[in-house]
């Protein structure tokens, strides 16, 4: 038969990877977000003064997906050595390599120096984001870009993700009705051993739930541990379910990518996170510079979505109205935190409390006199003495009443000292309580119990624990740490940090150990309960810089920089008639949603593959859409 030879189109490379070699990329992108079980583990929590002391501990959502992500990196690993021994392998030529590499080394070097070895390697509590971790997304990163080489490829990642991302938000959906699955006996027996069902039958018969995830009502967490994930992966996804959605000419199959993208809305709203909506806004931006004119060749689609988005809105309002207001009104400052709050700073100094209490210095010194007695000194900032008038004192509401030291200086009239002693195995312990009247709504007593021991003046904390106390450096956010849901108090107090981790990190997953936990004073001004645990930034970039430095964030960034300079050269000018343009523009709009929301979340091991699934898929298709241009010009 005579003829010219067909040009084959975008990804028509005669060796393109089988099923059995996509199975890695598949588990890793699409099926790992999947897994919910229960773990016991068991860490020295006892070392950590702001810790709760349990050393046993149990995990649902984090455990069981870091399992699944190595055995997908082990996969790939064979793959690739099984294609190099046989010589079949060829690595496609990419400057991506030099920052994925180099990343690699920076995040191993990072817990090489670490000083916490274990949580550097396993990463933290119910996050176990740790070393390897990081080490399998750079491998699977490397693989996905080596193994997608064709039309055929990219459709066995992005439809798992369709299917697995449709039985997601049926479970989310659910959850926003109020009938989540993980509530039924059926679902709690699915995510727990057998040694557990019995417990659970039990907790059912008395009407009660044996393990409630839920942290507010109708919460949609999905699989993912947290609505903010929910809403995270969602600004990946929903970009290119879109584009699958206005490019299809079969009615079906259109009909399909409508509801999901419905499915998908209805979560992303009823997931209430504001990041996600930031997320969403970013990539709309995007699409409209990216695609222009063609919107308008694109109408009744367009219009479709719109209406579809209309519907879901208005269901939905009660859900994402006040989560949109609430925004906006942490987003305005507020007075400044000396104002209103009681303290501005607390610092212990050996026999010495050193406050600073709306503007005015107060120093309390513990002077003994004996081993049962000792003797206040209070001093103001110029080493003045200030009078103490010791007083009985009632307490509202209870008719108990306690000897106190009050201040007739104006400046502390809201202040008590009293002197105590602990009970129980604390009976021998003396004490100096700090009382302030509080300026909250509910004009509260707040205590501050400072132990007086041989080594100095403590304060103790919920725990019990005996904790020095000191200025702790912040940067922003004075007049509204309450932004982003105290966001602005968590990341005034991270970027300090960062001047210890330009070079290195602490090591991977290991923020919470170096987070100023014993900041009780920034808590109390933030009206955040005290002894508040923070194990992480609520900010990618700050957690990368903080746990494995600022040159592997450099790295990353490059990695993202390149990829968005690609991708938008590259589909710009697109026609956007086959298969893999298509999803790759839809990948790139993602992607760029996902940055966007990656400045109010955190990595997790919940999102991540699926982000560098997709990231090295788009990456792979950009590849071959280059090809398909070099032979078109040819």
């Amino acid at each position: 038969m005579s003829g010219k030879k067909k040009k084959p189109g975008i990804g028509g490379q005669k060796s393109e990877s089988t099923p059995l070699e996509m199975a890695p990329a598949v588990l890793f992108t699409a099926i790992v977000i999947v897994f919910v079980r229960m773990y016991r583990y068991t860490r020295n929590m006892k070392q950590f003064y702001w810790g709760a002391g349990q050393n046993n501990l149990i995990d649902f959502f984090s455990h069981y997906k870091v399992v699944f992500i190595v055995i997908s990196a082990i996969l790939a690993l064979l793959v690739l050595l099984y294609r190099s021994v046989s010589g079949r392998f060829t690595i496609k030529r990419s400057v991506f390599y030099y920052p994925i590499v180099l990343y690699g080394i920076l995040v191993t070097l990072s817990f090489v120096f670490s000083q916490y070895k274990e949580f550097a390697w396993h990463g933290w509590n119910e996050r176990f984001e740790g070393t390897y971790v990081l080490l399998c997304y750079m491998l699977m990163l490397f693989y996905i870009i080596n193994f997608v080489k064709s039309e055929r490829n990219v459709k066995q990642i992005i439809y798992p993700v369709a299917v697995i991302s449709a039985v997601l938000s049926l479970i989310g959906i659910s959850q926003y009705l109020d009938h989540d699955f993980f509530k039924t006996i059926p679902g709690q027996y699915l995510i727990t051993p057998n040694t557990m069902w019995r417990p659970i039958r039990d907790a059912a018969a008395r009407g009660e739930l044996q393990f409630n995830f839920t942290l507010q009502h109708h919460e949609i967490y999905q699989t993912v541990y947290h609505s903010n994930y929910v809403s995270f992966y969602l600004t990946l996804l929903i970009p290119l379910f879109i584009l699958l959605f206005i490019t299809e000419k079969k009615p079906v199959k259109k009909c399909l990518w409508g509801t999901l993208f419905a499915f998908l809305l209805v979560n992303l709203i009823g997931s209430s996170s504001a990041g996600g909506f930031l997320g969403m806004f970013a990539a709309v931006i995007i699409a409209v510079i990216l695609l222009n004119k063609r919107l308008i060749k694109w109408w009744k689609s367009v219009a479709i979505l719109l209406g579809i988005t209309a519907l879901v809105a208005l269901c939905t309002g009660k859900t994402w109205f006040p989560e949109i207001s609430k925004t906006f009104e942490m987003a305005l400052p507020e007075t400044e935190a000396g104002e209103t709050a009681y303290f501005d700073y607390i610092v212990t100094e050996k026999n010495t409390i050193h406050m600073s209490y709306a503007g005015s210095i107060m120093n309390v010194t513990v002077h003994s006199i004996d081993d049962s007695s000792s003797r206040l000194e209070v001093t103001d900032s110029e080493g003045k003495t200030i009078e103490l008038e010791y007083q009985g004192v009632q307490e509202p509401g209870t008719g108990r009443s306690y000897g106190a030291y009050l201040f007739s200086d104006p400046r502390f009239s809201g202040i008590k000292l009293i002197p105590a002693v602990g009970e129980g195995s604390d009976a021998f312990k003396s004490y100096i309580i700090v009382d302030i009247e509080s300026d909250t709504p509910s004009n509260a007593i707040t205590n501050w119990p400072f132990a007086i021991t041989k080594n100095g003046v403590f304060y103790e904390n919920q725990t019990g624990a005996l904790v020095p106390l000191k200025k702790i450096p912040h940067i922003g956010w004075k007049k509204n740490p309450q932004f982003g849901t105290g966001r602005g108090y968590i990341w005034s107090r991270s970027l300090p940090l960062l001047r210890d981790t330009i070079f290195l990190g602490h090591g991977a997953d290991t923020f919470t150990l170096y987070f100023p936990h014993n900041d009780y004073v920034g808590q109390e001004i933030s009206n955040w309960p005290r002894n508040t645990f923070v194990d992480k930034p609520h900010d990618l970039y700050l957690g990368v810089f903080i746990n494995t430095g600022g040159l592997s964030l450099v790295c990353l960034l490059a990695i993202f920089l390149i990829y968005i300079v690609q991708s938008f050269t590259l589909y710009r000018c697109e026609k956007y008639e086959e298969f893999c343009p298509v999803a790759g523009a839809g990948i790139f709009i993602g992607i760029c949603g996902f940055l966007a929301a990656a400045i109010t979340n955190d990595s997790s091991v919940s999102v991540m593959p699926l982000f560098y699934g997709l990231l090295g898929t788009g990456i792979a298709i950009n590849m071959m859409v280059k090809a398909k241009n070099q032979r078109g010009n040819a």
